[in-house]
């Protein structure tokens, strides 16, 4: 029988203390700890530019031949201010 790989996935939130963290971690630990992020909400941001802040300073701490994944599940909302919010 094959052995199998045991892979932790940290969820984090998308704010700048874990971007921070996931830019220390070795490049050993970064190959066994392929974390969820899920976006926070915009400040004073519009919500393209707030997306665009995290992916960029995500591509800084984690690189961009490494696996991650996104938490889905908010999305922007459309019309009175821009928020994510659960989808229903």
């Amino acid at each position: 029988m094959p052995k199998r790989e045991i892979v932790y996935i940290p969820i984090l939130k998308s704010k700048l203390g874990e971007r921070w963290a996931l830019s220390h971690l070795t490049t050993a630990r970064k190959a066994k700890l392929p974390p969820l992020l899920e976006f926070h909400q915009p400040g004073a941001k519009n919500l393209g530019e707030h997306v665009e802040s995290i992916c960029e300073s995500l591509q800084a701490a984690w690189g961009v031949d490494r696996r991650f994944y996104i938490d889905t599940i908010c999305r922007a909302s459309v019309g009175n201010g821009e928020s994510l919010r659960p989808l229903r």
